[in-house]
């Protein structure tokens, strides 16, 4: 049940873990990096069972709403800002970093969200593995998954001028 977990730390994990594997990279030192940050994120879709289904009378198919997704959408907007918030500075009369939030990262900067409701979801499996189940057979029933759109405005600006704007 999604009410059990602790989401606020699941989202952020999940978040974290977009962008740390988008465009993944080792620095020279052997250390993982990522050419993407929260300002490269251009939407944020989170899934979530919203409904248990089961079979009705007379082959029909009942659903029963358990979860609105209020508390998702609550909990990804305050992971969304808080997240900006760590990461916003400003620059101060001397030029360095100091605490705070710039202009650009307010409240109103997050990446766009949309919690999408869904009656199921089912694992991808291995080949020869079956559905929802890992290597000890053990089954697994998702409750949430999450897909982030990212985009590189510096590289989509330069592949457009590339293409379209040196002729000019």
């Amino acid at each position: 049940d999604l009410f059990d977990l602790d989401i606020a730390g699941l989202l952020n994990q999940m978040i974290d873990s977009s962008i740390t594997s988008a465009g993944a990279f080792q620095d020279s030192d052997g250390n993982s990096s990522s050419l993407f940050t929260i300002d490269n994120i251009l939407n944020v879709r989170l899934y979530y069972k919203a409904a248990i289904v089961s079979p009705g009378t007379s082959g029909s198919i009942e659903a029963e709403v358990v979860n609105d997704g209020s508390m998702l959408r609550t909990e990804l907007q305050s992971v969304l800002k808080q997240k900006k918030c760590v990461q916003g500075y400003k620059v101060d009369a001397t030029g360095g970093k100091s605490n705070g939030i710039s202009s650009r990262n307010n409240n109103d900067d997050i990446p766009a969200y949309t919690v999408v409701p869904v009656l199921g979801m089912s694992f991808i499996h291995p080949i020869g593995g079956s559905s929802n189940s890992d290597e000890h057979g053990k089954h697994g029933i998702p409750l949430i998954a999450m897909q982030v759109t990212f985009v590189d405005m510096v590289r989509m600006e330069t592949e457009m001028w590339i293409r379209y704007g040196h002729n000019k």
